[in-house]
């Protein structure tokens, strides 16, 4: 099933795992155990390939 939402709380109490889409591009996969408000506040504004190290073209096949 997917979930769309700015509701952050409810996502992290709904999901397994989380993506983020943000500047036309989705972000990694990410558990929601291992996942942090912060963090996902963070690739909202498209930062994930800096945290994360991961290419674009690698987000794009998640």
């Amino acid at each position: 099933m997917l979930v769309v939402s700015e509701e952050l709380d409810e996502l992290f109490e709904i999901s397994d795992r989380l993506h983020v889409i943000a500047k036309g591009r989705l972000s990694p996969s990410i558990d929601r155990a291992a996942a942090t408000l912060p963090q996902i506040g963070e690739w909202m504004s498209g930062l994930w390939q800096a945290q994360q190290g991961h290419k674009d073209s690698e987000a794009a096949h998640v």
